[in-house]
């Protein structure tokens, strides 16, 4: 009887895991909830909520964010050289974790990109203590319509303050800084949240009106740049 036994326990940790939906908070969250993960398996797969391995794969030293270990797997996500993320259950004795480390203001410094669709770069400010934000994001329905002028595009452009490992304004005409707080419905003002996951991964937020149908600066971006689309 100790195969079904064995059956008993492995279905009741694929429903446990089956009932669990894998994804991250966003920046209005509770951020202190993620990890910063080390791959320490020469190969680890995804898995998907059903634990059915997918495609896609980590290797040994890729840095992943994660939520904590749950029957022996780890809800993770992982953004490659072209700024795609890739998110899943990794088996938890395949990466190692630890809490996020207080970043340091260099660390914000940078390009910064999920692909062609949005590019954010973050450089020293004028003013002490402030970061310099411009990026550009865009919208089609497909590749195709892109390539066909069918493109909504949109910008950021501010000189903010990091307040608790936060990054946040609303955009005004004259690039001066105005706090997110200040952002109105009325007026649909474009405003970003942006926090620091570790030197590798900057989660965004915003509210919507930063550009034109559709255009969103909100995700989670890895270091980089990719070739924006051109209108």
């Amino acid at each position: 009887m100790r195969w079904l036994a064995a059956i008993g326990v492995f279905l009741v940790a694929m429903i446990s895991l089956a009932q669990a939906e894998c994804y991250l908070p966003q920046v209005n969250d509770s951020n202190s909830e993620l990890l910063i993960g080390t791959v320490t398996a020469k190969r680890s797969v995804f898995h998907d909520e059903e634990s059915k391995p997918t495609k896609a794969y980590v290797l040994r030293n890729d840095e992943i964010i994660a939520l904590a270990p749950d029957e022996g797997w780890v809800c993770a996500t992982y953004i490659g050289k072209n700024g795609v993320d890739t998110s899943g259950y990794l088996k938890a004795a395949d990466v190692k974790l630890r809490p996020q480390a207080p970043p340091a203001y260099k660390d914000w410094l940078g390009d910064w990109t999920t692909g062609k669709w949005q590019n954010i770069t973050l450089s020293q400010g004028k003013t002490e203590g402030f970061i310099d934000v411009s990026g550009s994001a865009y919208w089609a329905m497909s590749e195709e319509t892109a390539q066909n002028g069918g493109l909504n595009s949109g910008g950021i452009y501010s000189e903010a303050p990091i307040v608790n490992n936060v990054l946040s304004f609303t955009q005004t005409q004259d690039g001066e800084y105005k706090p997110y707080a200040e952002a109105s419905a009325e007026n649909y003002d474009c405003a970003v949240l942006a926090t620091l996951l570790s030197r590798n991964y900057l989660m965004v937020e915003d509210t919507g009106n930063c550009g034109g149908h559709n255009v969103r600066f909100t995700g989670l971006y890895g270091r980089g740049k990719v070739d924006e689309f051109m209108e």
